[in-house]
C-alpha cells in the first residue's frame, strides 16, 4: 500500500513539474513579445505630384505643351467617364448637341441619337437641314474629325446648336459601303452656317477635264 502511495506522489510531482515548466515557457514567450519593438510601417508609394501652374510656366516650351496636353486629356477622360450632372454616376453617352456626357437617366434617345434633357426638346421642336457632308474612311479620318471638332467649337463659343450623324452609302462602282459625316443645323441658321462651313472647309476645285 505504501508503495502505491509513493508511486502516486511521484507521478503527481512529475505532472506538477511539467505544468510549472509549461507555464514558465508561456510566460517567457509573453515577455518576449512585449520586449520586441513593433516594426515601423512600410512606406507607402507616394502619389505622383501634380505640377502647379507656376511650375509648368517655368518648363521648356515643348515640355510645357506636352504637360498641358496631358492635363487636358486627363480632364477629358474624366468628363467622358462620368455624368455631367451626376459626377458619381458613370456616363452612357454624349448629347448630340452639347457633347457633354451623361448617365443613363439623363439621356433621351431620338432616332438613333442621344440628347440630354435640356436639349431633347430643342431637337424635337426645330426644323433641321443638312448643311455639310464629307466622306470619312479608316485610312483618312481627319476630315470627319475636323468637322466634329468645328461643330463642338461653335457650340462652346456661340451656343449654335448642330448635330452630326454618320450616313452609309453604297458605292456601286467599287461595290463598297462608304461612311459620310453629315452636319445638320436648324433651318433658320442654315445659310449662315453653310457660309462658315464653306469658308472653313474649302473643297478642292472640281476637275472638268
Amino acid at each position: 500500500m505504501e508503495n502505491i502511495l509513493l508511486t502516486l506522489v511521484v507521478v503527481l510531482l512529475v505532472l506538477l513539474l511539467f505544468m510549472m515548466g509549461g507555464l514558465a515557457v508561456i510566460g517567457w514567450r509573453i515577455l518576449n513579445k512585449k520586449n520586441v519593438a513593433t516594426p515601423p510601417p512600410l512606406p507607402t508609394e507616394a502619389a505622383p505630384a501634380v505640377a502647379t501652374t507656376a511650375e509648368i510656366d517655368r518648363m521648356h516650351p515643348e515640355i510645357r505643351k506636352r504637360m498641358l496636353e496631358a492635363q487636358a486629356l486627363k480632364a477629358q477622360q474624366h468628363a467622358e467617364a462620368n455624368c455631367h450632372l451626376h459626377p458619381k454616376e458613370p456616363s452612357e453617352g454624349a448629347c448630340a448637341i452639347c457633347d457633354h456626357y451623361f448617365c443613363k437617366s439623363c439621356l433621351k434617345s431620338q432616332q438613333s441619337l442621344l440628347f440630354c434633357r435640356e436639349h431633347v426638346n430643342l431637337y424635337l421642336n426645330s426644323d433641321w437641314t443638312e448643311v455639310h457632308s464629307i466622306k470619312s474612311t479608316p485610312q483618312d479620318p481627319e476630315a470627319g474629325v475636323a468637322v466634329v471638332e468645328w461643330k463642338r467649337g461653335m457650340w462652346e463659343r456661340e451656343s449654335l446648336p448642330m448635330y452630326i450623324q454618320t450616313h452609309y452609302k453604297i458605292n456601286l462602282e467599287g461595290d463598297q459601303i462608304e461612311s459620310w459625316v453629315v452636319l445638320f443645323a436648324r433651318g433658320k441658321e442654315q445659310e449662315e452656317i453653310k457660309k462658315r462651313v464653306n469658308s472653313t472647309f474649302r473643297r478642292p476645285p472640281a476637275l472638268d477635264q
